[in-house]
């Protein structure tokens, strides 16, 4: 037997004298690691491994020589990858548009009729955020000459949501046509709350010279009304155009009296009356029954029932407005008020002040063109006849409310 001995590069060597197989083992490891850095850190590993190999070597020179040569080769590869998060998006404020709760009805106007109430726009906030609408256009249609025909297109906020212009309504803005059939635009800065709903009145005014046809007004597209949301200052998003108002038929000239005289011994006038489709008086009426409504701030309802008194104009004016600051009372009240009261303790019985009825209702009459009286309008009118009244039950009147009853003063428009 013969002596072992340590070898420098080995950690154990034992040699025999006999000859042996030598097995060589060469086991090689290779470690590969790869990191990508993303939002969510991951790290992957990758193991290769190379097989045993078994070599039988026969010698006559005993060797054992185990070789285990583990090669460890880790490479580290790290990609680092930043995504923004938490970008806000705002959501623009929903605006919806559509036709008023009181849209003015089709009505025949002559030439020179102011403020005809002619659409009613609702525009009403979706969101829970306050707009301020900023723009609004409108596109006229029908056959009369809009440029020519119409001297002023007026955008009110409808305050009492009435579809008539009184003094609940405020003006945004004011506006002409650039050709006929051709678009208006109003600019202004008008606040609509969170959830809100505004009301907008669009009134025409006519020149005296008018071309005859149809006018009408209508909010064309979506993106005819602009606005900013409050709180962003993105424009907003709207929808529900088309929105188209009413129409408005200008009919031909104003109607006048014509007098024709026949002598005779005992000379007799003739007024001859040329019928209109005007309402459902006989009567001619050179206003109609909406200007009428528009200038006193009445309803139509009201002014038909004070025609069908038959009294003069200026008497129909003062009942028109007096019904339109009560806001209950009927022509029928008043006229039987007539028959103890003045025209002032009348207005003082209702809270209004005398003084200032006088100037604001002359102001509202210059707005409408001259009525021509017949006498028995005049006659009427200054003895406050209530026989034609028909809203009246006379068989519970006294006596003395017969045609002739004596009022206790007849003062029209007197301060």
């Amino acid at each position: 037997m013969t002596t072992g001995f340590l070898a420098a590069d080995a950690p154990f060597l034992w040699a025999q004298s006999t000859a042996t197989n030598t097995p060589t083992n060469t086991p090689t490891l290779t470690l590969t690691i790869v990191v990508t850095n993303t939002p969510s850190p991951s790290m992957t590993s990758t193991f290769t491994q190379t097989p045993w190999t078994h070599t039988r070597t026969p010698t006559s020179t005993p060797t054992n020589t185990p070789t285990n040569s583990p090669t460890n080769s880790p490479t580290k590869t790290v990609t680092a990858t930043t995504t923004p998060f938490g970008t806000a998006t705002p959501t623009p404020a929903v605006i919806q548009l559509a036709l008023g709760p009181a849209e003015p009805a089709n009505s025949i106007q002559s030439p020179g009729a102011a403020n005809i109430p002619a659409l009613q726009l609702q525009v009403t906030n979706n969101s829970n955020v306050a707009v301020t609408l900023t723009g609004l256009k409108l596109t006229a249609s029908g056959s009369g000459d809009d440029a020519a025909g119409i001297t002023l297109v007026s955008l009110y906020l409808d305050g009492n949501n009435n579809g008539l212009l009184d003094g609940g309504d405020s003006l945004v803005s004011i506006a002409t046509y650039n050709a006929d059939n051709g678009t208006a635009s109003f600019a202004g800065s008008d606040l609509l709350a969170p959830l809100g709903v505004n009301n907008y009145l669009v009134t025409y005014s006519f020149s005296g010279t008018a071309p005859n046809g149809t006018y009408q007004p209508r909010v064309a597209v979506n993106a005819d009304v602009t606005g900013v949301d409050a709180a962003f200052g993105f424009p907003v998003w709207v929808f529900g155009a088309p929105v188209t108002g009413a129409i408005i038929t200008l009919g031909g000239p104003t109607p006048t009296w014509t007098w024709t005289i026949t002598p005779t011994p005992a000379i007799s006038v003739t007024p001859t009356i040329t019928p209109t489709p005007s309402g459902p008086v006989t009567l001619i009426y050179v206003n109609g029954s909406s200007a009428c409504a528009g200038a006193l701030g009445c309803s139509v309802t009201i002014v038909d029932q004070c025609r069908q008194l038959q009294l003069d104009s200026t008497t129909s004016y003062m009942i028109m407005r007096i019904c339109a600051l009560c806001g209950v009372c009927q022509p029928s009240d008043i006229m039987t008020m007539r028959l103890t009261k003045s025209w002032d303790e009348i207005c003082a019985y209702y809270g209004i002040d005398w003084t200032t009825f006088v100037v604001d209702l002359q102001a509202r009459i210059n707005t409408l063109k001259p009525e021509i009286d017949t006498p028995a309008q005049l006659i009427r009118g200054a003895a406050n006849d209530p026989s034609s009244i028909p809203y009246v039950d006379y068989s519970s009147m006294p006596a003395t409310l017969t045609t002739g009853s004596t009022f206790k003063e007849v003062c029209p428009l007197c301060p």
